[in-house]
């Protein structure tokens, strides 16, 4: 009976811990989410793929220029 008790208080202090551990954790991305950094994006200078843009810097795969920085268009 002692062995079941101690097996049970065991599982119950292990599980608090770790719910204790999991709701900081939320905590600590709730604070880096907020920050939202701006979408930017990439695109050859010389086009040589049409329009399409890229999310990362880079060189394009086609001529091996680097990436340029797209301006964003404004919305009507």
């Amino acid at each position: 009976m002692k062995n079941i008790l101690k097996t049970i208080a065991l599982v119950f202090v292990v599980s608090v811990l770790f719910t204790a551990c999991k709701k900081d954790e939320k905590t600590t991305t709730k604070a880096t989410t907020t920050k939202v950094v701006a979408h930017q994006e990439y695109q050859c200078p010389m086009k040589c793929e049409g329009e399409k843009t890229y999310k990362d810097k880079g060189t394009c795969p086609v001529c091996k220029m680097d990436l340029k920085k797209v301006a964003k268009k404004k919305q009507p």
